[in-house]
């Protein structure tokens, strides 16, 4: 833990409280035992509460829920190295064959944002699209890669993730539409790590937050060449247009043409899919209702089981 002491002779306003302890509860279960036994007063960081977890605790008086938006986007990681997925087609089948919204509703309960976009929608540069769902049109495209054979991959999740084997059920089942029988392997994530940079893994359940908000920072990892991303987890994407567009807009001060840029780099993207974002996180906070005039993110109000 780290133990924060107020310094009682500094010069401006004090601060409210005299100790503050951080403490790091690996363990789900954990943590939300302690919170609710009242041996910690809150919880805040990614994935500090999951949204069934709040859900019950939005029904208890005692606790009080917080959300916003978070800087994190969720994404499958399609090794494009080697078939079926080195062919644009099959990721645009896997993408549209994932219902992104019915995902999120069964699982994250309103505490995500379905997106087919890799920038995440906290960049000044963000542009929205049309989440799409097209069975028929996924079955059409994959029928053009794969011919009457289907193909057994696999499937690669953090075992850390309280929801990423659930997930990876479902997205599964809807894969078998397309062709693709689904192996999951749940994985510690260092171990998930080198199996994707060995190529081992046809898909992995990944996520990528801002490092700040400018679109060139968080798009080159993904879709340049050289890109980390891109490089140590197998996509193999390339597209000569962005690589142009990349090296235009670093020279490039108006902001208007900036946009313009970027507005088209995202629309490649979306439409090639060099990784099939999922959804973008809502962040999640939860504490004691005694802690007053906390106000980092939008407080949820307390519901009753009718509502």
């Amino acid at each position: 833990h780290v133990k924060i002491e107020r310094y009682d002779n500094y010069w401006g306003e004090k601060g409210k409280i005299k100790t503050f302890i951080v403490r790091k509860i690996p363990n789900t279960d954990t943590r939300y035992a302690a919170l609710k036994s009242g041996e910690i007063d809150g919880v805040i960081d990614l994935n500090a509460i999951p949204p069934f977890l709040a859900e019950e605790l939005k029904k208890d008086s005692n606790f009080v829920v917080y959300k916003n938006k978070s800087t994190m986007v969720r994404y499958l990681a399609l090794n494009g190295t080697k078939f079926p997925f080195n062919d644009v087609r099959m990721r645009q089948a896997v993408s549209l064959a994932i219902d992104r919204q019915d995902l999120v509703n069964a699982l994250y309960m309103g505490y995500a944002i379905p997106t087919v976009n890799i920038l995440n929608y906290c960049s000044p540069g963000y542009k929205e699209f049309p989440v799409r769902h097209d069975l028929q049109e996924a079955k059409r495209l994959a029928h053009e890669v794969l011919g009457d054979k289907r193909v057994e991959i696999v499937y690669g999740i953090n075992g850390a993730e309280p929801l990423q084997k659930g997930e990876a059920e479902i997205i599964a089942y809807w894969l078998k539409d397309i062709g693709l029988d689904v192996k999951i392997r749940v994985l510690e994530y260092a171990t998930l790590l080198k199996m994707i940079r060995k190529g081992e893994c046809n898909i992995v359940r990944l996520q990528k937050g801002l490092a700040n908000g400018d679109p060139y920072t968080a798009l080159y990892p993904f879709v340049m060449p050289d890109g980390a991303l891109n490089k140590n987890n197998s996509v193999a994407y390339e597209n000569n247009e962005i690589v142009e567009l990349m090296n235009e807009v670093k020279h490039t001060t108006d902001e208007q043409k900036r946009r313009e840029i970027f507005n088209r780099i995202q629309e490649i993207a979306v439409e090639e899919q060099p990784v099939v974002p999922l959804f973008n996180d809502m962040a999640i906070a939860a504490t004691s209702s005694r802690i007053k005039n906390y106000g980092a993110i939008n407080k949820i109000e307390l519901v009753t089981d009718d509502e």
